[in-house]
């Protein structure tokens, strides 16, 4: 028990993003899950239409998988940065068209408390995908210069 508190106690303490990504993906898809299994009428059907909401809900599932496959991708290739900068990219559109969703459908009487957790979300999701930016242009500008390197030899 005590190495499970010991294991937990470094997880917290790591100051990485990554494992409370990995909850907030987890449950964007045990969402997406539930509405297509149970497919009930939500903010998202009543203001922006069925057809968006379903491509909304594809999104809730497929933008954290696309984000875990780049995470797991980026240390072999490349390619692996892009495929999470989409994930992301995706998570975030889907938390803001929540948040709209939510804002109009109410027009912010009623789901505050949804709307300023989506937005927190949101803004969170922002910025990871600065991060993903910024990590993708540091290591294009430094295979860059690993090229001219290889080129002045």
């Amino acid at each position: 028990m005590r190495r499970l508190f010991a294991q937990l106690a470094a997880w917290i303490d790591s100051e990485s993003v990554r494992h409370y990504q990995n909850i907030i993906y987890a449950a964007y898809i045990c969402a997406g899950a539930h509405a297509i299994i149970s497919n009930p009428p939500g903010a998202v059907t009543r203001v922006m239409g069925e057809m968006f909401d379903a491509i909304w809900t594809a999104m809730l599932i497929v933008c954290p998988l696309l984000g875990w496959l780049g995470n797991w991708l980026r240390h072999r290739n490349l390619s692996g940065l892009w495929v999470q900068l989409s994930g992301d990219l995706g998570f975030t559109f889907a938390t803001w068209a929540y948040v709209a969703a939510i804002v109009q459908a109410t027009y912010a009487k009623n789901a505050t408390f949804a709307a300023w957790i989506g937005a927190a979300i949101g803004i969170c999701a922002i910025g990871v995908v600065v991060r993903d930016i910024r990590l993708l242009r540091h290591v294009v500008v430094r295979m860059a210069e690993l090229d001219r390197e290889d080129d002045a030899r």
